[in-house]
């Protein structure tokens, strides 16, 4: 819900208003609980296939989205520790592996 809301200032301070970007917002929600099963999986497994979404990939997504925010003056409390999450993965190895991956550094903080 912090996402969504995180989402929706951005977007807001280039003028887009929250009705407007409900519909968009929405339809990610609905693409990401398709994710879930898979996830799911992948996390029971301990097995983290990155050919779809590999955390140095969604790690760079994340220092752009913090980026955007210090621009559009928001806060960046939340991007800046989902980009933690993904520079302490990296750093623990798991680069290549996908972005469920990151279950392994919240599960565990010391690594």
């Amino acid at each position: 819900m912090s996402a969504f809301l995180h989402a929706t200032a951005l977007v807001g301070a280039t003028g887009v208003s929250a009705e407007a970007f409900r519909p968009y917002a929405a339809d990610m929600f609905n693409t990401m609980s398709s994710y879930l099963a898979d996830a799911a999986r992948e996390i029971d497994e301990c097995r983290y296939p990155g050919e779809g979404a590999s955390v140095t990939m969604m790690g760079a997504t994340a220092t752009h989205i913090v980026g955007a925010s210090t621009e559009a003056g928001i806060d960046v409390g939340l991007p800046s520790a989902v980009k933690a999450q993904y520079d302490r993965a990296i750093a623990a190895g798991h680069g290549v592996d996908g972005w469920t991956s990151l279950f392994e550094v919240i599960k565990n903080p010391s690594t």
